[in-house]
């Protein structure tokens, strides 16, 4: 079975159960898993792993649609976690039965992609913690070098074994460095749990592309999910195949000129996500013109204005009570990320004066 056929294949099972919504995640599903293939096996300049984030309201479901992916990918290539915790990140050091310790690897490390039901289980439990700089790095950089306090219970042969059989390096007697191509697919209902602009531009930030109703829960309600065992094999066995290394010319080649006149907002990380884009549909036999690199850098400029639409209206409501406020009085009053308050304050409706040397920043209705 080919490429094109196996990707039909998942997109008419996503679709024929879940509607629009299911095939427009399935999409996305098919490129973070070429995009996995391809970092696996080719070099890039860039990051090619494509994160995935479903952002939207909860009870439409999110869960049901990343399950199934975890299902499709199977225990070998995917680890589905409830809880993003320490060991998830960094593994641990445990007791066997026989009382000897040893080195339990992290999931980032040990499965191709990581399925996460809620991130903010790790970024509202963690928001100021050093754990979540760690995610960050490993998302975007693909390696983590932190501190395991436990690795002293390990002996110099239990450390010698660990590194040659999971690919991690002890450093001294309390640090672990390893790395890691994993690709994450994960979801929240909650824009808070986005911590900030450094953590929402790590991922493709996926919004329904059309308004959820209940004609699309009658659709759901009304079909079953059903997909081909051998089209879950072949999918299966794509993940370990090395790719053709003539794909990365669809990564190297220029995006057209006039992307850059229209969006003069266009940042380097948003541009190789298009470049992305094209280069793992490619990876599945599919072209991609023109027209559809603009509808993608729309979409993407979209979903990224709606993390900080929740944040907007905490702001406002804010200030519609406190009247006049400083930086420093806003930030801490909504617990706001300084970088979220910063472009909140600039593209919003707010009026600001100065007074004293401090600006002041109020509604003027």
């Amino acid at each position: 079975m080919n490429k094109t056929k196996i990707y039909n294949a998942v997109i008419e099972s996503f679709e024929n159960k879940f509607s629009w919504l299911g095939k427009q995640f399935a999409q996305e599903f098919l490129c973070a898993v070429a995009s996995y293939n391809l970092e696996e096996n080719l070099k890039f300049d860039a990051r090619i792993r494509n994160h995935i984030l479903l952002f939207w309201q909860h009870g439409w479901l999110k869960s049901s649609l990343i399950y199934r992916a975890f299902d499709i990918l199977g225990n070998d290539n995917a680890a589905y976690i409830t809880d993003i915790s320490e060991p998830a990140l960094r593994g641990s050091v445990e007791f066997t039965s026989d009382g000897e310790s040893q080195y339990v690897p992290p999931f980032v490390k040990e499965k191709p992609f990581i399925i996460v039901s809620e991130i903010g289980s790790l970024t509202h439990k963690y928001r100021s913690d050093s754990l979540v700089q760690e995610m960050l790095t490993i998302l975007e950089e693909g390696f983590n070098s932190t501190q395991l306090i436990k690795i002293a219970r390990l002996s110099p042969e239990q450390r010698a074994k660990a590194e040659e059989e999971y690919g991690v390096r002890f450093e001294g007697l309390s640090r672990v460095y390893f790395k890691t191509n994993c690709v994450w697919i994960g979801a929240t209902y909650n824009a808070d749990y986005i911590v900030d602009n450094a953590f929402a531009s790590r991922w493709e930030i996926q919004r329904p592309n059309q308004e959820l109703t209940s004609k699309l829960t009658k659709w759901i309600n009304r079909h079953s999910w059903h997909i081909d065992e051998d089209v879950v094999e072949n999918l299966r066995k794509l993940i370990g195949d090395k790719p053709d290394p003539n794909l990365k010319a669809y990564f190297n080649k220029y995006l057209p000129d006039e992307m850059y006149d229209k969006y003069p907002q266009l940042s380097p990380r948003m541009s190789r996500s298009l470049k992305v884009y094209r280069l793992c549909r490619a990876y599945w036999g599919l072209k991609t013109d023109d027209d559809m690199l603009v509808n993608r850098l729309d979409n993407i400029i979209v979903s990224q204005d709606s993390v900080s639409e929740g944040w907007i209206d905490k702001v406002l409501e804010y200030l519609r009570k406190n009247g006049k406020c400083t930086y420093n009085d806003i930030k801490d009053g909504v617990k706001i990320p300084s970088a979220i308050l910063f472009n909140v304050l600039k593209h919003s409706d707010v009026s600001r004066i100065k007074k004293k040397n401090k600006t002041y920043y109020y509604m003027n209705e």
